[in-house]
């Protein structure tokens, strides 16, 4: 929970930086190059590659694990399958269908499911304008996939 103590960490905000601007070159470098296999073998070896790069920072940083248990076994099969194989492979097929400007406010989605997670499993709670910016979140996200036309119905019916 942030303290009201936090402060922005500059390797944090840089992190983060970075990380917007390979999803958003990732985001219209897809859409302009296609794909040139089926999405699941395609997200396949983009998972693959993106593990191999990680590789050195895993072994620098964390190093492997003493043990495995079966629920570590479970937990890696979730992510694998679901959390990434499945996810990605939804997310690129989306790529084919949505245009990037609708892409890149589904990201946004990401925290929201968290804190809808957080408070189911964790208790969590939030304050007031916290669920009122998760509502701003969820508006700006459900408007901008709106096509043209369902936009001028949408002027038309509140003006």
């Amino acid at each position: 929970m942030l303290k009201a103590t936090a402060q922005l960490d500059v390797v944090g905000v840089l992190a983060a930086l970075g990380g917007a601007v390979c999803m958003a070159s990732g985001i219209v470098l897809t859409k302009r190059w296609q794909r040139p296999v089926n999405v699941l073998l395609f997200t396949g070896w983009q998972l693959t590659a993106g593990g191999i790069v990680l590789l050195p920072a895993l072994f620098l940083v964390e190093g492997l694990p003493s043990t495995i248990t079966g629920t570590n076994a479970l937990g890696f099969g979730y992510l694998v399958v679901l959390g990434s194989l499945f996810a990605y492979s939804v997310w690129f097929r989306g790529t084919d269908r949505v245009p990037a400007i609708g892409l890149s406010f589904l990201g946004f989605c990401s925290p929201i499911v968290a804190t809808v997670l957080g408070y189911v499993f964790l208790g969590q709670t939030l304050s007031f304008l916290q669920l009122v910016g998760a509502a701003v979140l969820i508006g700006a996200i459900v408007l901008v996939q709106l096509t043209p036309t369902q936009v001028r119905e949408l002027q038309r019916t509140t003006s």
